[in-house]
């Protein structure tokens, strides 16, 4: 079934007036974001539902604005005109970023995506994804709402956040909002730096890596889904360049499932190559069933290896040991059909 009552705003920037860096991987990020709502959330893939604006890589041409990013946001409120006639939100914000003072003293401290027309003089020019997410919390239009913002927080506390520009009579029930359930999720902490592709239209490196989530890399241990405690866990744990840290505030029931799985295990796999930094004795792929382990593979010759190439499950997580035990590895088959590993053995 269609989950027709979520909806979504989406926003990437690559481009930027010439007093910002051009950036390489919002675009793209956003791109799979929509993605995985409408192929794993389920969410009807139109122009109601889901409201995604990009650059389109002319430089130049300084797209998305605040005033296009506002339309979006009053579409949505257009179309659910009663209390929770919403299920969900999703707001996801990717480019330049800054954290300023809020507008809420419940959260002294915001984090803003600057718009594509923004300027050293003009950082007014910016979407405050905390005040825009508590306006719907406050408006109870929908149950859940997750946001989340890949880009820098560096420090403008001193300033002031934007409100949105949003008619507060537009408010629907505040009586309500306290049963609005929330997840904000940032992708780095504040006041630190978010780290930015390398390469034009490829992913940041925290949306890589929460795509790779939301496959299935950050499923749960009791089924088949993703929960807000399990996707909070995987953030917690990540690991991405310059040390960069995620950060999440989690005000939502922790088993409360924000995506189920396809059930494809077994029925698809991965191609995976592993290329070790030495030649080996041994090597062993398993895995856990019911918390008993289970060797699936063994690699073991007459003669000494440096590579092996094998299928295993989709959507699975392994645990590969290395001449008895001497070395350890993770191998997670979430999302991917194909997997090249380089294994630094010492």
């Amino acid at each position: 079934m269609p989950n027709d009552r979520d909806y979504a705003v989406i926003i990437g920037i690559n481009n930027y007036s010439s007093q910002y860096s051009q950036l390489n991987g919002p675009n793209r990020g956003a791109e799979e974001f929509k993605n995985i709502l409408v192929t794993i959330g389920d969410i009807p893939n139109n122009n109601t539902n889901i409201k995604m604006i990009t650059s389109n890589n002319i430089l130049g041409n300084l797209n998305p604005t605040v005033s296009q990013i506002e339309s979006a946001f009053n579409d949505i409120i257009t179309q659910n005109n009663d209390v929770f006639s919403g299920r969900r939100l999703y707001i996801f914000l990717s480019g330049h970023g800054i954290s300023l003072g809020n507008i809420d003293s419940k959260d002294p401290i915001d984090t803003a995506l600057l718009t594509a027309e923004a300027s050293n003089k003009a950082k007014s020019c910016h979407i405050a994804g905390i005040a825009y997410s508590n306006w719907f919390k406050m408006s109870a239009i929908f149950e859940d709402i997750i946001l989340i913002m890949d880009c820098c927080r560096d420090d403008y506390s001193a300033m002031k956040a934007r409100p949105p520009l949003i008619d507060e009579n537009q408010i629907i029930n505040k009586e309500d909002a306290g049963d609005v359930e929330t997840f904000f999720i940032f992708s780095t902490k504040y006041p630190q730096k978010a780290k930015d592709s390398t390469v034009l239209n490829e992913m940041t490196p925290f949306t890589s890596k929460l795509i790779e989530g939301l496959k299935g890399a950050a499923k749960s241990d009791n089924g088949n889904h993703i929960t807000a405690q399990s996707l909070y866990n995987y953030l917690y744990n990540l690991k991405l360049p310059n040390k960069q840290e995620p950060d999440s505030i989690l005000n939502m029931n922790p088993d409360k499932v924000i995506f189920d799985l396809p059930n494809i295990e077994g029925d698809i796999q991965t191609n995976v190559n592993i290329v070790f930094s030495k030649q080996i004795q041994n090597a062993c792929i398993s895995y856990y069933d019911k918390n008993s382990k289970i060797n699936i593979t063994v690699k073991t010759q007459g003669q000494p290896t440096d590579n092996w190439n094998i299928n295993l499950d989709y959507n699975k997580r392994y645990t590969l040991n290395v001449n008895e035990d001497e070395y350890t590895a993770r191998i997670d088959t979430f999302g991917k059909l194909e997997l090249n590993l380089t294994l630094e053995i010492n």
